[in-house]
């Protein structure tokens, strides 16, 4: 039975970085340096606080856990999350590393390409996880976690998690997690060259998208797979059962965080109780959405905007 997702408690463990954007007109090759169109220097990057926010703007009662530096940066995201409603008290201020920084190339059509330095993240260790067990214990719905913190940290979190009813893991960066299964995760959400990558496969390659999510639930004994596949939509396996599902059409911005506002989405729709070609239909709308207005944080969604969208599920 469903719920509202005003009502999903959620906790989300993953990095904070602030970013750097610059837009051109093309990629730069090795070697080649760019005279950038526009520049914006934002708060917002970092997958666990981006699914943080834009599950806060959708209505969710959301925890952080994750770490910034106790510098400008990372005081300014603290408090724009808070102001936002995304619970921070129990994000790490390190004094020894800086917040994390991502710089990012954005041409015309939203395409983004760019690295990300961690720099606190780097604290949010097996032991940091370990002391936020209460945490762990006190009636959350879902739990949210990707790849940017150490692996060591999401095993623990996954360990801590027995008592959580919907455990969504989003491997990304997926170069790092052990080939071994992963028990505690209903969920696992790679875009296409992550989960390639998940399958032990080119992260280029032309395997069938039914054939690369079939290896990756045989590898990791998860039993639902999410890919999502940019504006192609995503592919969903659950049960052995396999379906393609198209998203909304629309004119891209930005496509900045698109991947965590799908995963946030995702994430409440199920713990309120949706069938998961639902949620992914109703995430999908999120992120589209989200793509058509610059920058992470501002453009992810409100639930009042999806459903204005065309987020509603029949």
């Amino acid at each position: 039975m469903r719920r509202p997702l005003t009502g999903v408690r959620a906790l989300v463990l993953g990095a904070h970085t602030s970013a750097l954007q610059f837009g051109v007109a093309r990629f730069p090759a090795p070697g080649d340096y760019l005279v950038a169109k526009h520049f914006r220097h934002a708060a917002d990057g970092g997958k666990g606080s981006n699914q943080a926010l834009a599950a806060a703007r959708l209505g969710a009662q959301v925890t952080l856990l994750s770490a910034v530096g106790d510098d400008v940066a990372g005081h300014a995201a603290l408090s724009s999350m808070r102001q936002q409603g995304v619970d921070v008290s129990r994000v790490l201020v390190s004094t020894r590393l800086p917040t994390g920084l991502g710089a990012g190339f954005c041409l015309d059509d939203g395409t983004v390409m760019g690295a990300t330095y961690l720099g606190a993240t780097a604290e949010v260790t097996r032991d940091y996880v370990q002391r936020q067990q209460d945490a762990f214990a006190d009636g959350y719905d879902v739990l949210l976690a990707s790849l940017e913190v150490p692996v060591e940290a999401v095993t623990a979190a996954l360990t801590l998690a027995a008592s959580i009813p919907h455990v969504i893991l989003n491997p990304a960066p997926a170069d790092d997690l052990p080939r071994r299964p992963l028990p505690a995760v209903r969920v696992l959400t790679p875009n296409e060259p992550e989960a390639r990558l998940l399958a032990g496969l080119a992260p280029d390659g032309s395997e069938a998208i039914a054939d690369v999510a079939l290896r990756v639930a045989e590898t990791f004994r998860v039993p639902n797979i999410a890919i999502t596949l940019g504006s192609d939509g995503c592919y969903l396996l659950s049960g052995g059962s396999g379906e393609s599902l198209p998203c909304p059409s629309v004119r891209a911005v930005d496509t900045s965080g698109a991947g965590d506002c799908f995963n946030a989405a995702l994430s409440l729709t199920l713990a309120a109780g949706w069938m998961l070609p639902e949620a992914a239909r109703f995430a999908m709308h999120a992120a589209s959405y989200s793509v058509t207005r610059v920058d992470s944080w501002p453009a992810f969604p409100t639930l009042d905007e999806v459903l204005r969208f065309g987020g509603q599920v029949e």
